[in-house]
């Protein structure tokens, strides 16, 4: 597949309310003449070959059709009824291509708001993983952030029981700054709690709700023209006073036995304004609420394609940018977001779900624990535990990051001594954030300490068990060689045991050929270059037999001379300091995260030294030429696949995040999912996983990321249908074995 298959018909759709300027002009019919020019743009950003006019003239209704039924009408071409639930209206000609498309569309378009448009009944979800590609073999969660765990409506819920908007500091393109944006979701809430109101007690009521509030009137009214007159401290702090009184109202409303969810409550004011709108055609008050509804979900879809990762951008610090908005958006806690985790997921059956959050002090590790404890004791949920972040891309030295990371993990030692039990609940460590920023050889002695500290506590008590460790690896490389080493520095120090996982491992998919001929010269920093070379020829003469020819072990060892000689080192010791550098030796030499670097000989400890004031001095670049080392690269990564698949360690593979971080087709067009089976050579087939990684960042869950594999082997990869499906029974196996 060459083009993202339906993302001009998904951005076309979503077009009429992600657009600023109908937003500001307050538009309430679908008029293609108007969408073109941000359509036009749209497509550029995301190197679309596409016309928006014809894209806009596909979905085109009848002449100036209201957007309530343009949406209704879209949202019934995509989706119809399955029992309780909806699911995709199949593609007749070319089946499967519908799912394909849908990930789109869920980029682009709240789900919900769709499911409100297309369904008069009482649906709450789309069923993307239908009876026909139904998991039979039960599986485990293992891969998904806390914080972005929380879906979409409870995030916009919890915003109208907001006493300040003052952490929001982002916004998205279009507005002036954070102060407009911030006072347009403020409008937009108090619009929601108006047509609460008013869908709840009638028009009358709520004229004499709003009577002796002339500041919600002139609020609205700027909302439905779509431009906001001078403001004030004063004014704006009316309407949050006016967001906690009408929250406060409607929680004194609940019974105590009812339990209806931020998701149940969205369907039931979307769908019933649109009723409403269809039942009162013509009338002034239909219009009225047809245009509140509007721009209320206007400024919605914005706020969710704001949160939610844009097909527009790739890499890490693009998706780093969309992660960290949640925090300023999402203020709920560590229960709630387990809670959210554990929703059933139609067409799964989850024994095991693992959530990932950033270490704490040890109230918030106790808490962790006491709510682990509550979801185990319960029947029929996943049995939950915990996996703590070490993140190692902040922007501060080497040493500062050693002792930060060793910090961190003293602190976590001491409270599993002092309470062996929190290994019940927390059962991993996780190696995470971009390795060009943190090499992994400085959490080593951290991560080594932290987890000889769990063996002893769990020695003592029975149904106790050490921590274990997954690792982010080979997904943030300048040269492919950077990323293959990247893979195997956890074997090569020691780190890895039987049991623990790797993160992506996104280089060892990679054909070398392909590599080397989309990249025939890469700028590295010498260092980060003598590295390479040196695993290199470490590698291959502990693990191969064969596969890389002399002359190019030669030449590399030529090259690691000439960076050596530069720096005035001496070869011999640069080779032994990057093979020791993750290991224990060396870190009691120089005393752990004390750096006493007087501990070593004299050579390694200039070469250490090095090491260690390299980021701060700003590395000397050098380039290296890729054209003939194809060869090599291939017989490098056929070696390392044949040793992770006798490790028998499971990858942990997240489709969409995969897809959206490495602009890709469709979330399998990565090369990670020609891992298993390995060029179908069976005796290097490596374990694999799928995983969610982060539910609102990719707008998706575990169900639907197994219906996109299957629908991207098949129609993006030309996999047989029945292929496709084995392939994932042995995914949902793998991971069922792989919890810690």
């Amino acid at each position: 597949m060459n083009t993202r298959l339906g993302l001009a018909q998904a951005e076309a759709l979503a077009a009429p309310f992600a657009s600023i300027s109908a937003f500001r002009t307050g538009r309430t019919s679908f008029s293609t003449r108007k969408l073109n020019e941000y359509l036009a743009d749209r497509f550029r950003q995301l190197g679309v070959d596409a016309r928006p006019a014809d894209e806009l003239t596909m979905l085109r209704g009848p002449s100036e059709e209201g957007l309530d039924r343009f949406l209704m009408r879209q949202a019934r071409r995509l989706l119809e009824r399955d029992g309780a639930d909806l699911r995709l209206r199949p593609d007749g000609l070319r089946p499967g291509e519908e799912i394909l498309r849908w990930r789109w569309v869920s980029l682009a378009l709240p789900p919900d708001l769709l499911i409100s448009a297309a369904d008069a009944g009482r649906a709450k979800r789309i069923r993307l993983l239908d009876d026909t590609l139904r998991i039979l073999e039960p599986t485990a969660h293992l891969h998904v952030h806390a914080t972005a765990a929380v879906p979409f409506p409870d995030i916009w819920l919890e915003l109208t029981r907001r006493k300040n908007f003052r952490t929001i500091s982002t916004c998205p393109d279009g507005f002036a700054n954070t102060a407009e944006w911030q006072g347009w979701l403020r409008r937009a809430l108090v619009c929601r709690c108006v047509l609460w109101y008013w869908m709840r007690y009638g028009r009358g009521a709520c004229q004499d709700f709003l009577a002796p509030r002339p500041g919600v009137h002139q609020a609205l009214g700027e909302l439905i023209r779509g431009r906001m007159g001078p403001s004030s401290i004063l004014r704006e702090t009316q309407l949050d006073e006016f967001l906690i009184l009408t929250a406060g109202a409607r929680s004194q409303l609940k019974r105590p036995s009812q339990s209806v969810g931020a998701l149940e409550r969205e369907l039931a004011l979307n769908r019933r304004c649109l009723d409403y709108i269809g039942q009162h055609v013509g009338s002034l008050w239909s219009r009225r609420v047809l245009q509140l509804w509007l721009q209320m979900t206007r400024i919605r879809v914005l706020c969710y394609r704001h949160l939610v990762h844009s097909p527009t951008g790739s890499g890490l610090d693009t998706f780093k940018q969309h992660f960290d908005r949640i925090d300023e958006f999402h203020t709920s806690g560590a229960a709630s977001e387990a809670r959210a985790a554990l929703e059933r997921e139609p067409g799964l059956v989850v024994e095991k779900l693992e959530l990932r959050k950033a270490p704490g002090d040890y109230s918030k590790t106790r808490q962790l624990a006491r709510i682990a404890q509550r979801v185990n004791t319960k029947q029929g949920d996943p049995a939950l535990s915990w996996t703590l972040h070490f993140i190692r891309d902040r922007p501060v030295s080497l040493i500062d990051q050693i002792r930060s990371h060793y910090i961190t993990a003293i602190r976590l030692a001491a409270y599993i001594q002092y309470d062996p039990l929190l290994l019940q609940a927390i059962r991993g460590l996780d190696v995470a954030g971009r390795e060009l920023q943190g090499p992994l050889w400085t959490l080593a002695d951290s991560l080594r300490m932290l987890r000889a500290a769990s063996r002893r506590a769990a020695a003592h008590w029975a149904g106790v068990r050490p921590l274990r460790l997954t690792v982010h690896v080979g997904e943030d490389f300048r040269h492919l060689l950077s990323g293959l080493r990247a893979v195997h520095e956890p074997f090569w120090w020691g780190l890895m045991e039987r049991g623990d996982r790797l993160g992506y491992a996104f280089a060892l998919g990679l054909d070398p050929t392909t590599w080397c001929e989309d990249h025939p010269y890469v700028t590295q920093p010498r260092l980060e270059r003598i590295f390479d070379l040196s695993w290199m020829l470490d590698f291959v003469s502990t693990h191969m037999t064969g596969g890389v020819e002399a002359r190019a072990l030669v030449a590399a060892q030529d090259e690691l001379g000439r960076h050596v000689q530069h720096l005035g080192m001496d070869v011999g010791a640069v080779r032994a300091v990057v093979r020791e550098i993750g290991r224990p030796r060396l870190w009691q030499s120089i005393g752990g995260a004390r750096l006493r670097l007087d501990g070593l000989p004299g050579q390694c400890r200039k070469v250490m030294g090095h090491i260690l004031r390299a980021r701060a001095a700003k590395d000397e670049l050098v380039e290296v030429s890729c054209r003939h080392d194809a060869p090599m690269l291939k017989g490098i990564r056929d070696a390392l696949a044949r040793l992770l698949a006798r490790w028998r360690t499971p990858i942990e593979i997240n489709p969409s995040s995969n897809m959206l971080i490495g602009a890709r087709a469709h979330p399998v067009e990565q090369p990670l999912f020609h891992l298993d089976p390995f060029e179908r050579g069976e005796d290097r087939g490596l374990v694999v996983t799928l995983s969610v990684d982060d539910p609102v960042s990719f707008a998706t869950s575990l169900a639907d990321e197994f219906a996109y594999a299957w629908a991207g082997l098949v129609v993006g990869g030309g996999e047989s249908p029945a292929y496709a499906q084995e392939w994932l029974e042995r995914a949902a196996r793998a991971a069922r074995r792989a919890a810690f």
